[in-house]
């Protein structure tokens, strides 16, 4: 199990890879970040179910608005699950 220590280094990490949040690719590449190494970090189900929630709903969107609406939104949860 992942610590907060641990959790608080991932998100500084998905922030560097985010960016600005201005391209598709950064958007893709918080996605994949999120998706590969995220759930496993996790030690409530407040941040198991942020990764989930951002997994499937960007899996799901339909163009490139909605897919950066998702990772945002998904950010925001996984901050509030970290606290």
């Amino acid at each position: 199990m992942a610590s907060k220590t641990d959790r608080n280094a991932f998100l500084a990490r998905l922030v560097g890879v985010l960016g600005d949040a201005s391209t598709p690719q950064q958007i893709t590449a918080a996605y994949d970040l999120t998706r590969g190494e995220g759930p496993a970090l996790g030690d409530s189900a407040n941040w198991e179910g942020a990764c989930a929630w951002l997994t499937a709903n960007y899996e799901e969107a339909t163009d490139d608005d909605r897919r950066r609406w998702v990772v945002l939104e998904g950010f925001t949860l996984l901050g509030y699950a970290n606290e």
